[in-house]
């Protein structure tokens, strides 16, 4: 229920930015979306929508909200609070949310930093979910999912997503969706809210064909904030816009696993993206987007720091969990895209070429086995791989048909980790004397 929860009422996940100086008449809001949906994102187009959502002065001071605000008991707002503090509560206790205190501690203070004087009115839940997504809501409820911590490569990048949802909620995204909501009519979903259904509809209001620009619009004004947000606190815009490169090459492999899942049906269209990121600009303008902001706001300035070391210092000891929960997935070509991107940067490489081969060991096609031993191999040569990796290699060599090296690989794991709770199965299994 809690992941059905957290999907229902998110606010959905980032948002991105473009180019500037191009002397041409700005563009309108559905201009944009026109001219976006059509394929041509020109300078005139990324211009505009870097100078429709520009924001001046001090980000945190807003007309209409203040530090601690709470609506009138009177008020509309007060009634969808409540609705979501109920919703909150259930969380509060959920199964699926992490625990760890590092882990909610370096969010909490990253959150914190961003959001100033509204670090008291938002409150935070790690939700263990291993696709990407971060949502706010109205009342100062932020969910964040594994999937982003994973999939993130440093502190800069993690901040933009974070302040994009801060932006969502200075700027009362939510509050405005719904009341839209009650605008356009949909007497069902509302109804459903105020009768305590608010599943139904936040997820009217996510989904509403008539909505999609008007969230276009949204999420491009909280990008722009998450912008303004890395640049008062002096992280690298533009190294932050490189998440929008990782999420384009993962999308594309998602092709791929579609194809592999519908193999043989004529009748599927396989698609690059989901519903979720239907209402959104895309990835490619979001990227453009906090580059030209960069260029901008950050040029000729800093030093502007990303955060690297800071970020693994957190994740070291987390990762291979959470990697392990993206293998489960069952999603191979984006799990295996993922891994390179992770690649790209130094740390713990052995970890994941162990986990490169436990994808080829789970996903079993023609010659999987040979490549995943092959992966295991090569991340004996490399830091950082986990005792398991021996019997990963064990089983693997068990399934060729080679019991003597299977053997000698399951003794590695005994004496690499004795205290494993699988010792006396591992044993009795290949018949070694304790």
């Amino acid at each position: 229920m809690w992941k059905a929860a957290a999907f229902v009422v998110s606010s959905l996940l980032l948002g991105g930015c473009v180019t500037g100086g191009s002397g041409a008449p700005k563009l309108t809001a559905d201009q944009i979306d026109q001219k976006v949906e059509s394929g041509d994102v020109d300078m005139q187009t990324l211009d505009s929508i870097v100078d429709t959502y520009e924001a001046g002065g001090d980000v945190y001071g807003l007309e209409g909200l203040e530090a601690g605000y709470r609506p009138a008991l009177t008020s509309d707002e007060a009634g969808i609070w409540m609705r979501m503090e109920k919703l909150e509560s259930s969380f509060k206790t959920s199964g699926g949310r992490v625990l760890r205190s590092d882990i909610n501690t370096y969010v909490k203070t990253v959150v914190c930093k961003l959001a100033g004087p509204f670090c008291g009115d938002i409150r935070i839940y790690i939700i263990d979910e291993p696709v990407p997504n971060a949502s706010m809501a109205p009342n100062g409820m932020m969910l964040v999912h594994t999937g982003i911590l994973l999939q993130f490569r440093n502190e800069s990048q993690l901040s933009a997503v974070l302040g994009h949802e801060i932006g969502h909620y200075l700027r009362r995204h939510s509050l405005q969706r719904i009341r839209q909501a009650v605008q356009i009519g949909d007497a069902a979903t509302i109804f459903g809210m105020l009768t305590g259904g608010i599943g139904s509809m936040a997820a009217a209001i996510f989904t509403h064909g008539t909505l999609s620009a008007y969230s276009r619009d949204h999420e491009r004004e909280a990008d722009k904030f998450g912008a303004l947000l890395l640049q008062r606190h002096g992280y690298s815009i533009r190294s932050a816009s490189g998440v929008w490169d990782q999420f384009i090459r993962i999308e594309n492999a998602k092709i791929d696993d579609d194809k592999e899942k519908y193999e043989g049906d004529e009748d599927v269209e396989v698609s690059k993206g989901g519903s979720f990121f239907s209402s959104h600009p895309g990835h490619k303008e979001r990227r453009d987007t906090m580059r030209v902001l960069a260029d901008r706001i950050q040029a000729g300035a800093g030093p502007y720091a990303d955060g690297r070391k800071e970020y693994w210092a957190i994740l070291k000891n987390y990762r291979l969990d959470l990697l392990e929960d993206e293998v489960n997935r069952n999603k191979p070509a984006q799990t295996l895209e993922l891994l390179k991107i992770l690649a790209e940067d130094p740390e713990s490489l052995g970890e994941l070429k162990y986990v490169e081969g436990e994808v080829y060991r789970r996903r079993r096609k023609d010659g999987d086995m040979e490549k995943a031993l092959a992966r295991y191999q090569e991340a004996l040569k490399l830091d950082g791989y986990p005792a398991k990796l021996h019997r990963a290699m064990g089983t693997v060599l068990s399934r060729l048909d080679r019991p003597t090296e299977a053997k000698e690989a399951f003794q590695k794991y005994l004496e690499a980790a004795p205290d494993a709770p699988d010792n006396k199965l591992i044993r009795q299994m290949v018949n070694i004397g304790s």
